[in-house]
């Protein structure tokens, strides 16, 4: 990815749109692949401004041509994501309903992205009923529409949702379709965890514990981000299936996490962790 972003940098064009899909790539790269992610939010920050500015002079984001208007949605996505890394939750909130808006119109699939990222704002914000209303309203268009990314990310949020809730039932029904189509698709997040992740903490809660446990111990996971509560679930499961036998392995797993937090640099992660 980054040999090809910069080939596309020595392309010497006086196209501001191709600059901040540039720097929205650099940016994205930064946080998802590279984990730096102190950096990656300076870039970010950087392109979110151009495309602001780019979306003042032409009266809106809405005014735009349909390439600049994806690269404006892009550049809030990544102003969204930087917002979930911080924890900073009305931001959060702000910017997914602003790339909802602008993304009104364009293809399903962008507009049904970006609406689900609302669905999860509302969650942070304490709105449950409303983030599980608009999630299953995504669940059920990607399923209807066959837009199988999507059907797993809108899983995953959907199935997150009903759990908080205590819907376990539903939950399970849910992750149970979204995992299928994972493992025909693949389940390359972004923002979010593995699929797996909520599928093992409903079959914990379901009634097969250690079924679950071993699942979640035979997880590989390359992501260092990723690994952060991988590491915190096992502890946590570690300490409510064992007790006080189980307590080596939980520190074990916090220092673990602790370290994959210390080299990510993601305060939200961090926090969950704690």
């Amino acid at each position: 990815a980054r040999e090809l972003l910069e080939h596309s940098r020595e392309v010497e064009a006086d196209d501001d749109i191709l600059r901040l899909e540039q720097d929205t790539h650099e940016a994205t790269i930064l946080l998802w692949q590279e984990q730096r992610t102190t950096e990656g939010r300076a870039v970010a920050r950087e392109a979110v401004a151009t495309a602001t500015r780019v979306a003042t002079r032409s009266g809106g984001a809405r005014a735009l041509d349909a390439r600049a208007r994806r690269a404006y949605i892009d550049a809030l996505r990544l102003d969204y994501e930087a917002a979930v890394m911080e924890g900073d939750t009305e931001a959060m909130l702000r910017t997914a309903e602003a790339r909802e808006a602008a993304a009104r119109g364009l293809d399903l699939e962008s507009y049904l992205t970006a609406s689900l990222a609302v669905c999860l704002a509302l969650r942070h914000n304490g709105r449950l009923g409303e983030a599980i209303a608009r999630g299953r309203r995504v669940w059920d268009e990607a399923r209807r529409s066959h837009l199988p990314r999507l059907v797993v990310d809108a899983g995953f949020w959907l199935a997150r949702s009903l759990e908080l809730k205590g819907d376990l039932i539903d939950a399970e029904a849910v992750v149970g379709e979204a995992s299928e189509v994972a493992a025909r698709a693949g389940d390359v997040p972004r923002a979010r965890h593995r699929i797996a992740r909520v599928a093992s903490s409903i079959a914990f809660q379901r009634g097969r514990p250690r079924v679950a446990l071993r699942r979640l111990e035979a997880t590989e996971e390359p992501n260092e981000h990723q690994r952060i509560m991988l590491h915190g679930d096992l502890a946590l499961w570690y300490g409510r299936l064992d007790g006080p036998a189980g307590a080596a392995s939980v520190l074990e797993q916090i220092s673990k996490g602790q370290a994959c937090a210390d080299a990510v640099g993601c305060k939200r992660c961090e926090a969950e962790l704690l």
